[in-house]
């Protein structure tokens, strides 16, 4: 079982979370990270822990950071909340594998990071 955080923010995230829930049949446990409400589907599974606060607040995420995630994934609106979010992230963890939806063109050394197109997270499959 593999435990995956996921920090999500507008509407492509929440798309992106649907199609999460509609094809999950595994084991995984998930904490999902919102700081809008209407980001959160309707639909809820008992694998899934949703958390409404700004990823961008050091303090806030930290303690959920502390958790040990096989990977984090971090699909947001803002560039600013996106680079923000990912370096609280490498200040606690320098390991684990995040996957960032990239509509910026960001430039990121890091060998644990994995940038995705929005055509990516759209055909999630």
């Amino acid at each position: 079982m593999k435990k995956i955080l996921i920090i999500a923010d507008g509407a492509l995230a929440k798309h992106f979370l649907e199609r999460v829930m509609n094809k999950t049949s595994s084991d995984n446990l998930y904490d999902v990270v919102t700081y809008r409400e209407k980001t959160v589907p309707s639909k809820k599974l008992e694998n899934f822990t949703f958390y409404n606060f700004d990823p961008t607040s050091f303090d806030k995420i930290s303690p959920i950071l502390n958790r040990e995630y096989y990977q984090i994934m971090i699909i947001v609106s803002n560039k600013i909340d996106a680079i923000g979010t990912y370096n609280n992230i490498r200040k606690i963890n320098k390991e684990v594998q995040i996957v960032l939806l990239d509509r910026w063109e960001l430039e990121f050394i890091d060998s644990r990071l994995e940038l995705l197109g929005s055509r990516d997270v759209l055909s999630c499959q």
